[in-house]
């Protein structure tokens, strides 16, 4: 009569036993993709992170592409005669007289062309030629003074100074 019993009881409750069992296998499975869930979405976030440190490197890259273009443009912008004039403005504003001015060859290298001019000039003191010199080297227009060979003169009892500089400056090749 026991056995009925527990074999009665055992039948009624085996239903319960059978969804318990799926409940138990449903949360194992949901726990598992919930795990693997969160190693995907670790791994989501590393690359995340990496394509935004690579979207910044990009950023700073096409910042540089920026400026050189805006220089290649500042430096295709001058031709000789352009250099010329504007070597006359900066000397005339320093005070200094220009006794000639010739443009001399160009060399050529494999991004840019180096333009060069020989330039005779005179005035009373060295510090016009300091002044002459720095003004033209920070000028926007970049302008590089690679000689200066400086003696003194005497004009109708008068010390003058002049000086023969090399100056070069340059233009990229498109």
């Amino acid at each position: 009569m026991m056995k009925d019993i527990n074999l009665n009881s055992l039948a009624i409750n085996k239903d319960k036993i059978i969804n318990a069992l799926i409940i138990l296998v449903t949360i194992f499975i949901a726990i598992n993709l919930l795990k693997l869930q969160k190693k995907n979405i670790e791994a989501l976030n590393i690359q995340k992170d990496i394509e935004i440190r690579k979207n910044e490197v990009l950023g700073k890259i096409v910042q540089s592409e920026k400026k050189i273009i805006s220089y290649k443009e500042l430096l295709n912008r001058k031709d000789a005669s352009l250099a010329m004039n504007t070597i006359s403005n900066i000397a005339k504003d320093c005070g200094i007289n220009i006794v000639s001015i010739k443009s001399e060859k160009k060399q050529e290298f494999a991004v840019y062309i180096k333009h060069y001019f020989n330039l005779n000039i005179n005035t009373d003191t060295y510090n016009t030629i300091a002044k002459f010199i720095n003004t033209l080297e920070n000028s926007p227009d970049i302008y590089f003074v690679d000689k200066v060979d400086i003696r003194a003169s005497f004009v109708q009892e008068i010390e003058t100074l002049q000086a023969d500089l090399i100056l070069s400056t340059v233009t990229f090749k498109n």
